[in-house]
């Protein structure tokens, strides 16, 4: 497992673009992979595991076209060489979804912030997820 690489999981290229930007201003030694739904997620983590190169973070919409963010963490989590990637699901909805099968999972569920300064605060916890061998600068 890469401990410097977020796969980053959303349909809105807009939301994909500034998550990558704030990520390289305050954490470059951190790479974004950038993925358009959770058939390309899943696609991406198999190409990782051939190129032993899994990221130490998932950072996932829940709503998405072609294979959900729900689905896509549930296959995620049923393979062995995946489960132990932390996924956090990234919402829109002030409402968090009941389905406890994201709490079964231990999977967070994030409400996604409105504006730059929330999404760097965001950003630092998610980072803080990822198992790192030196501490994170801010």
């Amino acid at each position: 497992m890469s401990d410097r690489i977020i796969l980053y999981v959303d349909d809105d290229p807009d939301d994909t673009e500034l998550f990558i930007e704030v990520v390289k201003e305050y954490h470059p030694e951190f790479t974004v992979k950038p993925a358009n739904n959770g058939f390309e997620a899943i696609k991406q983590l198999h190409k990782g595991k051939s190129h032993n190169s899994l990221p130490c973070l998932i950072v996932m919409d829940i709503n998405m076209p072609i294979f959900n963010g729900k689905d896509a963490m549930l296959q995620i989590k049923r393979d062995s060489q995946f489960k132990t990637v932390p996924i956090v699901m990234f919402t829109t909805s002030p409402k968090q979804p009941d389905d406890s099968i994201f709490t079964e999972n231990n999977v967070d569920i994030i409400q996604k912030p409105a504006n730059y300064e929330l999404l760097r605060t965001v950003v630092e916890d998610l980072l803080s997820r990822c198992v790192m061998n030196e501490p994170i600068n801010s």
